[in-house]
């Protein structure tokens, strides 16, 4: 089963939401993380979040693997959920 998010625009918002806190501006969706100041560091900060905020496990690598906002959304809601 894949990660019922209520829709991908609630995802993307509650995504970019997170990118701009940590990384401290604007995001556009296809803008790089690596372009906006994005370290190891920050995208630690960032699957931390969204995994506390939005129940998501992602890894830093999948912020290297995928890293514009709309990729990393699209990555998020193709995580299998654990199932309890």
């Amino acid at each position: 089963m894949t990660n019922p998010a209520a829709s991908p625009d609630d995802l993307n918002s509650r995504m970019r939401q997170i990118w701009e806190e940590v990384l401290k501006a604007p995001i556009g969706a296809d803008e790089t993380f690596f372009a906006l100041g994005g370290d190891s560091l920050s995208a630690t900060r960032i699957v931390t979040r969204v995994r506390e905020r939005l129940g998501i496990s992602l890894s830093v690598l999948d912020v290297f693997d995928a890293p514009t906002l709309s990729e990393f959304s699209a990555l998020a809601r193709s995580v299998p959920i654990p199932v309890d």
